[in-house]
């Protein structure tokens, strides 16, 4: 594949791309940090005595957060496969190869190798 000089347009593209990818990484940490305390650390912390047992209220309202969090993780993700047509644009194919082969290999006319 011959590289060719980018537009604004598809440079637009990869970056609002990559930005939902990175929004997802943090969504995730926090959705997982947040299910660690609600779910683990708090009823470890309650049975040892080193919460009161009124603690344990705050474990709905961390699981609605995990919730809130789970749906902009879904909105993120459908933001971010909408965002990658821009590679369609940029490269001919996805596979190295060339051409239109599946995953076993099959099809396609690949580059003669000399």
């Amino acid at each position: 594949m011959d590289p060719a000089t980018l537009s604004n347009a598809e440079w637009t593209g990869i970056a609002n791309m990559l930005t939902n990818l990175w929004v997802m990484l943090l969504l995730i940490i926090c959705i997982g940090t947040l299910y660690l305390v609600a779910h683990v650390g708090i009823p470890s912390l309650v049975a040892s005595h080193h919460l009161p047992r009124s603690a344990q209220r705050l474990r709905l309202p961390l699981y609605v957060l995990i919730f809130i969090g789970m749906a902009l993780y879904a909105y993120f993700v459908g933001v971010a496969v909408s965002e990658s047509g821009v590679l369609g644009d940029i490269f001919d194919t996805y596979w190295i190869k060339g051409g239109s082969i599946d995953l076993l290999g099959h099809g396609g006319n690949p580059p003669s190798v000399h």
